[in-house]
C-alpha cells in the first residue's frame, strides 16, 4: 500500500528520549510495483538497474515518502551516454519501468546528472549535454511521482550560449520550481558562473541563457548550490581570480535572479595555496556553512570550514576554521546539518601512512569544533576507505557511508552512524551494506525520513560493467525491511469519532500525541502520525489527516402555522441557513399547496447540507382549515362580551341555558377558537393573540347562527 509523504522532525520528551513527528502530503498514483522487499542480506541488495553496459554518475534524493529517486548516466545504447532515473519505495519496490525511465536519450553524450525534489513526489534532473555535436549545453527535465516526463522529450534547454557549459548543480526555489547553476565559457576567455530559474511547467524565469553570478577574471569552476529559504539560492565555487591559487567564493541570488552580495561574490577563503572540493549546507538562518580541502599549510591538504550569514558576512575566523590539520592528506570533505545551526563534516584521511580512513568532526554555529581535535575515526579498518558520503540522521548526528577494501579483494560498502557527542552508534568501523562479488563503488546516501537511510552505489557483481544497486538501513544499523503501516486515506466526516489503527500487532508504536498504543479513537480534527518500530529497530510510518466537521445548525419555524384552504399556495421562506430543501405532503420546491395537501395538520421538513456534506434538518407544522366567514348579526338571541375592549381575557354571557357553540374569528375570517357552551357565563382567554378586531359567533346546537358580536383586544 502506498503511503503519504513522510518528513521527520524531532520532539523532545526528556533528556534521554527523542521521538518523531511525521508531516504528510499524499501521492498514491505510482506505477504498479513489482513484488519485492528490501533485502536484509548485504550480498544480495536491491537492483535499481542491471541494464547492459555501464551505469555511472549516481545522484539521488528522498522521494518524500520513505523511498528515493535515483538518476544516473547510462551507456546501454552502446555508443553514447544517456540519462535515466528510477524510483524505489520504502518497501524496496521499484516503481517505474524496469531499469529506469529515459530522461534524455538525445544524440551524442549527456553527463553528470544532478537531482532535486519537485515537492510533489517527483524530481527535477539537470545535466550537461553535447547533442549539438559542437559544445556542451545545460539541459533539465521534470519527472512526476509516477515516472512520467513532464517537459519536452529529451529535456528543456536551460542554457545554449556559445562555447561550453559544464557541471550544473540544482536547488529548489521553494515555489515548486528549481534554480540551476553551472560553469560557463561563453566569453571564451575563462569560465564564469551562471544560473537560471525554471518553474514546474518548464518556463525559464530569468534572462535567456541565465544570469551572471560571477564574471570575475580568470576561471570560476565547480559551483555548488543550496536554497536560501526565501525563493533564491546561495552558490559557492572555486575561483582563480587572483591568478595564482584557487580560492573559495560565494554569492546569494534572489528569487528574481539578482545577486545580493558583493559583485562577483564574497571571499569565503583567499588563503595561500589552493582550496577546492567545496561542499555546503544551510546554516538554518538564511546563510550557509561551507567546507573545503585546503593546501595553505603545506603539500598535504587539510579540511577547513566557514559560515556566511544571509547578508553575506563571514561569521568565523578569516579564511575559515580548521576542521582537521592532522599529518598526511585530508581530502574531499562532505557535510550535513546538525539541526542546531552547525554541521558535521566527514572526509577521507591519510594520517595513517599504510591506508586511508574515514574521519569526522562537528562544528557549532559559532565555529567551535565539538569533538576531539582533528576529528574522530568513523572507520580505521585496514587498507583503504574512500568515496565518503554523509546525511543528517534527523537527531543532530549523521549517517556516513563509504567504499571499503578491508576484505583485501574488492571494495564493499559500509556505513556508520555518529551522534551529536561524536560517539559512533553502530558496529565498530561500520555496518556492512554491500558485499557482493566484484567492487561496489561511489555510494550515495539519502534519508528514509524515519532516521534511517537508503544507500545506492555502482556495482560490478555481474562483471566488468557497473550496475546500480540500493540498500535500506534502519536507525539501529540493521538492514531493514520496514513494517508496513497504512492508516488509510485522509478522512473528512460529519461529527462522531474515528478509530486510528496502525496494525502490526506486537510492535512498538509512537504517535504524535505521545500515545504508544496500536489503536485509539480520535475525537478531534488534526494530522495524526505514527512510527512503528520492529525488534530490529526498523521503522515504518504513516500519517492521516482527519477532519471532523460540525453539523450545521438548521432552524425552521414557518410564520403561518394555520392557513385557510381557500387561500393561494404559500411560499416557504423561513428555513435557515438559506439554500436548503423543503419536503412534505403538499410541498413542491418551496411552495406549500393546500389544495394538494387537503385539510388537517401537515409536517413540513427543512433540510440543509453544508459544503462539507454535513446535513441537519428542522420541521414545522402547518394546519389547513376551512375559513367559514362571519355571519350577519342575528336578533333572536342575545349575548354579551365583557369587558370589551379587553386584554384578551373576557366573559361571554348568554340568555340561554341550552347547549351552544362559541367560535372566534380574526378579521380575515380565520377561525381561531372554538368551544362548547353549557353555562350562562363562559370565561375565554385569548391573551396570546395580537391586538386587533375579533368576532365572536354564538351557534345553536342544531347549527343555526344565533348572534355575532365584534370584540377588541388591546394590551
Amino acid at each position: 500500500m502506498n503511503q503519504p509523504i513522510l518528513t521527520l522532525v524531532k520532539k523532545q520528551f526528556d533528556a534521554h528520549q527523542i521521538c518523531m513527528l511525521l508531516i504528510i502530503l499524499t501521492f498514491c498514483f505510482y506505477a504498479t510495483p513489482s513484488s519485492a522487499q528490501w533485502s536484509t542480506n548485504p550480498a544480495i541488495n536491491n537492483a535499481i538497474t542491471t541494464a547492459v553496459d555501464d551505469q555511472f554518475a549516481i545522484a539521488a534524493i528522498p522521494d518524500g515518502d520513505g523511498g528515493a529517486i535515483i538518476a544516473w548516466a547510462d551507456r546501454r545504447s552502446g555508443a553514447t551516454n544517456d540519462i535515466y532515473a528510477q524510483r524505489i519505495d520504502e518497501e524496496g519496490n521499484v516503481l517505474w519501468i524496469a531499469n529506469g525511465v529515459p530522461i534524455c536519450t538525445a544524440a551524442d553524450n549527456q553527463y553528470s546528472p544532478q537531482i532535486i525534489a519537485d515537492d510533489s513526489g517527483g524530481a527535477y534532473i539537470t545535466w550537461y549535454d553535447r547533442r549539438s555535436g559542437v559544445d556542451n549545453d545545460i539541459y533539465a527535465q521534470h519527472i512526476n511521482a509516477s515516472g512520467i516526463i513532464q517537459w519536452s522529450a529529451d529535456g528543456l534547454a536551460i542554457c545554449m550560449a556559445t562555447d561550453n557549459q559544464y557541471y550544473p548543480t540544482i536547488a529548489s526555489d521553494g515555489n515548486h520550481g528549481a534554480i540551476i547553476t553551472w560553469e560557463d565559457r561563453r566569453t571564451a576567455v575563462g569560465y564564469d558562473i551562471y544560473a537560471q530559474r525554471v518553474n514546474s511547467v518548464g518556463t525559464l524565469l530569468w534572462s535567456s541563457d541565465g544570469v551572471a553570478v560571477c564574471a570575475a577574471s580568470n576561471d570560476q569552476n565547480k559551483p555548488k548550490i543550496i536554497s536560501d529559504g526565501t525563493g533564491g539560492a546561495i552558490i559557492n565555487w572555486v575561483d582563480k581570480r587572483a591568478g595564482v591559487d584557487d580560492d573559495i567564493y560565494a554569492q546569494r541570488i534572489n528569487i528574481a535572479g539578482i545577486p545580493q552580495w558583493t559583485t562577483d561574490g564574497v571571499a569565503i577563503c583567499a588563503a595561500v595555496g589552493n582550496q577546492g572540493y567545496c561542499n555546503m549546507v544551510s546554516d538554518a538562518g538564511g546563510g550557509a556553512i561551507i567546507t573545503w580541502q585546503d593546501l595553505r599549510i603545506g603539500s598535504n591538504p587539510n579540511i577547513f570550514a566557514q559560515r556566511i550569514d544571509a547578508t553575506g558576512i563571514v561569521q568565523w575566523s578569516a579564511d575559515g576554521v580548521a576542521i582537521c590539520a592532522a599529518t598526511g592528506d585530508q581530502q574531499v570533505p562532505v557535510i550535513s546539518k546538525d539541526l542546531a545551526g552547525g554541521a558535521t563534516i566527514a572526509w577521507v584521511d591519510y594520517r595513517t601512512p599504510s591506508n586511508t580512513d574515514i574521519f569526522a568532526q562537528r562544528i557549532d554555529a559559532a565555529g567551535v569544533v565539538q569533538w576531539t581535535a582533528d576529528g574522530i575515526a568513523i572507520c580505521g579498518e585496514r587498507l583503504n576507505q574512500f568515496s565518503v558520503a554523509i546525511m543528517s540522521d534527523a537527531s543532530g548526528g549523521a549517517i556516513i557511508t563509504w567504499r571499503d577494501l578491508r576484505n583485501t579483494t574488492n571494495y564493499d560498502v559500509y556505513t556508520q552512524r555518529v551522534n551529536t557527542m561524536g560517539i559512533t552508534q553502530w558496529t565498530t568501523d561500520g555496518v556492512l551494506v554491500a558485499a557482493a562479488n566484484g567492487n561496489q563503488n561511489s555510494p550515495v546516501i539519502v534519508s528514509d525520513e524515519v532516521r534511517g537511510a537508503i544507500i545506492t552505489w555502482l556495482d560490478y557483481r555481474a562483471g566488468s560493467t557497473a550496475d546500480i544497486f540500493a540498500q535500506h538501513i534502519g536507525p539501529d544499523g540493521n538492514l531493514c525491511t520496514n513494517p508496513i503501516v497504512n492508516l488509510g486515506a485522509d478522512v473528512s466526516q460529519c461529527g462522531g469519532t474515528f478509530l486510528l489503527d496502525a496494525g502490526n500487532t506486537g510492535l512498538t508504536f509512537l504517535w504524535n500525541n505521545d500515545s504508544t498504543v496500536q489503536a485509539f479513537t480520535a475525537t478531534t480534527s488534526g494530522k495524526y502520525y505514527v512510527a512503528v518500530t520492529d525488534s530490529n529497530g526498523c521503522i515504518g510510518a504513516d500519517t492521516l489527516s482527519l477532519k471532523i466537521n460540525d453539523f450545521p445548525i438548521v432552524i425552521y419555524n414557518e410564520l403561518d402555522s394555520v392557513v385557510c384552504s381557500q387561500e393561494a399556495p404559500i411560499a416557504l421562506t423561513q428555513g435557515s441557513p438559506v439554500g436548503g430543501t423543503y419536503t412534505g405532503i403538499g410541498v413542491s420546491g418551496n411552495i406549500f399547496n393546500q389544495s394538494v395537501a387537503g385539510m388537517g395538520n401537515f409536517n413540513v421538513v427543512y433540510s440543509f447540507t453544508d459544503s462539507n456534506g454535513c446535513a441537519s434538518l428542522d420541521s414545522s407544522s402547518i394546519e389547513v382549515v376551512i375559513c367559514e366567514g362571519i355571519h350577519e348579526n342575528k336578533t333572536e338571541a342575545i349575548f354579551q362580551v365583557f369587558p370589551n375592549p379587553s386584554t384578551g381575557i373576557f366573559t361571554i354571557q348568554t340568555d340561554k341555558t341550552s347547549q351552544s357553540h362559541i367560535d372566534i374569528y380574526n378579521e380575515l375570517g380565520l377561525k381561531l377558537f372554538s368551544s362548547t357552551v353549557t353555562e350562562n357565563q363562559t370565561i375565554i382567554d385569548l391573551s396570546a393573540y395580537n391586538n386587533g378586531f375579533y368576532f365572536v359567533q354564538l351557534t345553536h346546537e342544531k347549527g343555526s347562527v344565533m348572534a355575532v358580536q365584534k370584540m377588541v383586544i388591546t394590551k
